[in-house]
C-alpha cells in the first residue's frame, strides 16, 4: 500500500503535482513533468511538496496575480495559462475569478520583492513576447489603461509659502538673497576632501519651500512636444 493510502491522499495517486518550497521565497509554482531535475532547480537539500491541480504543459507557464494595492478582500489568483495568451486575456480571466469588471482595471509588473513596476500598457502582446515565465507575478491595478500611443499624467502644481524662489538662490526674511556663489564656497568648504560619488547632491540645492498640490490629469500623445503638454495643462478645468 502507498503512503498516499495510508495517510488518506488517494486523491493525490491520479490528480497531484509538484512545487518547490524556498525558505526566502516561499512555495515555487507547479512544475513541469517533463523537466530534469537540475532544470526544475531541484538539489540536495531541497523540499519537495505533492499537492492535487493540474500539471502545467511544456507550453504553459504558471502566473500569479494578486491586488494592488493590497485588498484583504481578494485572495492572489494563480492561473496556467499557454504563452501565447495575451495580456488581455489574462485580465479577462483574472476578473472574471474575483468578480471585477475588466474594464476599469490593468495588469502591471513587478520587481523580486512584488512592488509594482510600469503598467503593461500593450494589452495584445503575449506571455512569451514579455518574457514572463512560471512564478512571475502580475499586479491587478485599479484605472482603464490610455489608448495605445497616449500617456494618461497626473499634473501637481508647486505652490510656494513665501513666494517664488528662483533656481541659484534661497529665500531670505531679512531682505538680502544669498546667490548660488556664495552657496557653492559654503559647500565646497564643508564637502572638502570628500570624494565627489560620495556627496550627497541634495547640498547643492536650496531647499524647496511650499506645497505641490495636486491640479488633475491629461491625456497626451506619447509624440507630443513640451509645449503641447503645457498648453493642455492650461486649459484643465476647474
Amino acid at each position: 500500500m502507498s503512503i498516499l493510502r495510508q495517510i488518506g491522499r488517494t486523491d493525490l495517486e491520479d490528480n497531484s503535482r509538484l512545487r518547490l518550497d524556498d525558505d526566502s521565497a516561499g512555495l515555487g509554482p507547479p512544475l513541469q513533468e517533463d523537466h530534469v531535475l537540475s532544470t526544475a532547480g531541484i538539489v540536495q537539500g531541497s523540499k519537495v511538496v505533492i499537492e492535487p491541480g493540474p500539471i502545467p504543459l511544456l507550453s504553459e507557464v504558471s502566473l500569479q496575480f494578486a491586488m494592488s494595492p493590497p485588498n484583504s478582500d481578494f485572495q492572489p489568483v494563480e492561473l496556467i495559462v499557454d504563452r501565447q495568451t495575451t495580456i488581455r486575456q489574462c485580465l479577462d480571466q483574472v476578473t472574471i475569478a474575483v468578480k471585477l469588471n475588466s474594464d476599469e482595471w490593468h495588469l502591471k509588473k513587478s520587481n523580486w520583492c512584488g512592488e509594482p513596476l510600469s503598467a503593461i500598457d500593450d494589452e495584445e502582446a503575449t506571455i512569451e513576447q514579455l518574457h514572463l515565465t512560471s512564478g512571475s507575478l502580475l499586479l491587478v491595478c485599479p484605472g482603464k489603461l490610455p489608448p495605445k500611443g497616449y500617456i494618461n499624467l497626473p499634473v501637481f502644481i508647486y505652490e510656494s509659502g513665501e513666494g517664488p524662489v528662483e533656481y541659484g538662490s534661497t529665500a531670505d526674511t531679512s531682505g538680502t538673497s544669498t546667490t548660488s556663489e556664495s552657496m557653492e564656497v559654503d559647500v565646497d568648504s564643508k564637502l572638502k576632501g570628500i570624494p565627489l560619488y560620495e556627496q550627497d547632491p541634495r547640498q547643492y540645492y536650496p531647499p524647496l519651500l511650499g506645497s505641490i498640490n495636486y491640479l488633475g490629469s491629461v491625456l497626451v500623445a506619447k509624440d507630443a512636444t513640451i509645449s503641447e503638454l503645457k498648453e493642455m495643462i492650461s486649459t484643465l478645468p476647474l
